[in-house]
């Protein structure tokens, strides 16, 4: 999870308006992939909601992945696995896929 920083006890960060300009990802889209899980939420501070470079980075991973035809439950499966310690082979599957032991180099 994300914290915001503070200057003075006043949180820094981005508010959703600001994250959806820097990114090109509509606020709408922005807070569909929160309740899909796919992008962890804002540090709240009252009402407010900060954004960090972690959202940036999540936010530009997940077009990515979109632009290479990935589908959003595909995306959540990949990060989930990914969070888990899973190593890229097991995140991808690769080693069933072809059939080798997990512990067989190709």
């Amino acid at each position: 999870m994300a914290g915001a920083d503070t200057i003075d006890g006043t949180p820094t960060g981005m508010a959703v308006e600001e994250l959806s300009a820097r990114t090109g990802a509509p606020v709408r889209t922005i807070r569909e992939y929160q309740t899909w899980q796919i992008l962890h939420p804002p540090t709240r501070v009252g009402r407010r909601g900060f954004y960090d470079e972690s959202h940036v980075r999540r936010l530009e991973g997940i077009a990515r992945l979109q632009e290479r035809g990935y589908s959003i439950a595909a995306i959540r499966d990949l990060f989930d696995a990914w969070e888990q310690g899973a190593g890229l082979r097991d995140v991808l599957g690769v080693d069933d896929a072809i059939g080798l032991p997990a512990d067989e180099a190709p």
